[in-house]
Order: C-alpha cells, then structure tokens, then sequence
C-alpha cells in the first residue's frame, strides 16, 4: 500500500471486517529510542497489505490514513507479541483498540512449558514453515506472518475453549498486555549523579578489599578466576580437609561454598564481599546509565508475560525484578530509582503469593 487511492480502498475493506491481524516492524535503536518501519495487516486467509512506514510524509501519511482502523473499538485486533506492536503504535500517538488476540499467550496457556516461537506455532498447528528471520525481504516476511496469526487464532481459540482458559485469556492475560504496554512507555527516571558516586565507592571499596584478600593468601592472583581461588583456598590455605570439586575437577568456589567458609575465614567473606562489589557495580551502577532513552531520559524494561512457567512476569534489559534489597550496598543502588518530580512518590506495594 504506497499511495492514497491503495489506501482509501483498504480502509473501506477493513471497515466492514469483525476480526484483523496485524504484525509490525521497528528499527534496531536499542534502549526505547526504536522507530516504526513498517505494518502488515490481514483480513483474509492467503493475503495480507503491507504499509511502509518511515519519517517522511508519505509514511506519516499512511498511519494517519490507517489510524482510525487501529483505535475502531468495533474490530479485534490479532497479533502475536501485540505489545510490541502497541509499543511502536503508541509512541506515534496511537491507540490500539478492540478486543486483542495475542498467539503467544494463548499458547502460553495451553502449553506453560514449550516454546511459543511463533515458527514452532505455525509448524505445529497450521502445518506451515515460515520464511526464516534471516530472509532479506521484510515485507513478504511480515505478510506472511500477519496471514498465519490470522489463521492461528481460530485453532488455538477452539484449544483455549476445550481447556476452559478462554476466561482466563480474555479477562486476565490479554487485558494486562495493555497495562504493561502502557507501564513500559512511561518508564523509570534513574539519578544518574547517585549512580556515579556509587559506581566511585564501589571501586574503592572493591579495590580495599583486594588488597586485604592478597595479604591473607599471602600472593596476589586472579580472584575472578575460580581455577586459581581453588587452588588458593583449598591448596595453598588448606581451609578445609576435603573440599567439594566440580564435574570439571575444579574446586568448587560457589557461593554456598564461601557462606559455608565465612564465618571460621576471614579471606571468604571478604570473597564475598568482593563478589558483591563487583556485581553490584558492572549489572547496575555502571550498566543502568547507559540503558536510558535518548526520547525521553528514562529507563525502559520489556516485561515478558509468557516467560516463567509459574506464571510470574519477567522483566529484561534492564531487569528490574531483582534490584538488590538484602545488603546495604545493594539498597543503595534502589535508592537511584527516583520519581518523576516532586508532585510524584514511589509506592511500594507487596502481597503474599500462594504458588
């Protein structure tokens, strides 16, 4: 669809539709600074339209033309990972509307533990194989997948229904899709002055520790290398008479292994220490900054709703699920998490969860 007549003519036929698919691509800009490229809608088995999108007016002028089918309350709307398709709608100032149909959650609730890749759906219930991700052409490749989630949504909603899930999919699952779309655009505003002081104490304090740790071993090594602190500890030292190995004949040097040491060594707490130093400063102090956006100075987390098979969401790039919380150092690095504004509070809000 290039001009305004191919897309007059497709907006009158998807006014009269009850049901359509859409698939969409964005650019590779990481951090939430992604652009919209392209739009593949179906309304029918075997064919599907192709909207190219980009920042001139022509593409502009395409998603103008097709915005009020994309907001229409009236049509549902198919897709398989819709919130990033919702994601890329709404930071061009639409509103995806209708009643949503993602395959990847239906078949997150029909089978927890598989893969929902949407190849491996196609393969399985339509019998079909897709274009490969490499495949040069996105556009053929974007119908195409437009053309089977349209196909896949009639077999996997007869499985939801056999499985009493539907409920469940429409009232639970599809709903909160919306409300992560929605949480992820807003975003999470980062003191970066903090994460700097921080990441300054960090290497300090990394660097002490080091140092203390080379005097009790009486030599410095590699305290990053689990080879070479085995055989510190367990050679050298001698801490323990029998000490654990891995599969690999290595001394064992994990965590549990340390805690066990600690309280009789002082070189395994400090281990430990260093550890946690370390961590904290390369996953969060040093790492945080460079994940904000250039849009809008904010920090953006993908929230993965058909990820862990009990059911619990999932949070990724950055993870913002396991902010430490359980060492002083650690609390630290929660406190560069900071509201908008002074008009705004964070609040936190907890409940036990019966598994």
């Amino acid at each position: 669809v290039e001009n305004p007549q191919q897309l007059g003519s497709l907006v009158e036929r998807l006014k009269e539709q009850s049901i359509i698919s859409i698939d969409s691509v964005t650019d590779e800009a990481p951090n939430f600074d992604f652009q919209l490229t392209g739009i593949a809608i179906c309304y029918r088995e075997g064919e599907s339209n192709f909207l190219p999108i980009d920042q001139s007016e022509k593409g502009k002028s395409l998603l103008t033309g097709i915005k009020g089918i994309l907001e229409d309350p009236r049509i549902q709307k198919v897709g398989y990972n819709l919130k990033a398709t919702i994601l890329a709608l709404k930071k061009n100032g639409i509103t995806l509307a209708g009643q949503l149909f993602d395959p990847m959650l239906a078949h997150y609730l029909i089978e927890p533990e598989a893969s929902h890749d949407l190849s491996i759906l196609c393969s399985q219930y339509l019998n079909y194989d897709l274009l490969s991700e490499s495949s040069e052409n996105t556009k053929e490749r974007l119908c195409e997948r437009a053309d089977q989630v349209f196909q896949l949504r009639k077999k996997l909603q007869l499985e939801l229904e056999r499985r009493r899930h539907s409920k469940l999919m429409s009232e639970i699952e599809m709903p909160l899709v919306t409300v992560l779309a929605n949480m992820e655009f807003e975003g999470v505003k980062i003191d970066t002055d903090a994460l700097a002081r921080m990441s300054d104490e960090l290497r300090a304090e990394s660097e002490k520790v080091q140092r203390e740790i080379y005097q009790l071993a009486g030599s410095e090594f590699n305290i990053g290398s689990p080879k070479q602190l085995g055989e510190v500890l367990f050679d050298k030292l001698k801490l323990i008479d029998k000490p654990k190995k891995t599969k690999t004949g290595q001394y064992a040097t994990g965590e549990d292994v340390l805690a066990g040491l600690s309280p009789k060594h002082d070189i395994a707490k400090r281990i430990l220490d260093f550890r946690e130093y370390e961590k904290l400063r390369s996953t969060y102090v040093d790492a945080l900054p460079k994940m904000i956006s250039k849009t809008d100075g904010r920090v953006h987390t993908d929230y993965r709703q058909a990820w862990a098979v009990t059911g619990r969401l999932s949070s990724n790039n950055p993870n913002l699920q396991n902010i430490p919380i359980r060492t002083e150092k650690g609390r630290l690095i929660r406190k560069a998490f900071i509201a908008r504004s002074d008009e705004f509070l964070f609040m936190s809000a907890d409940y036990s969860q019966i598994e």
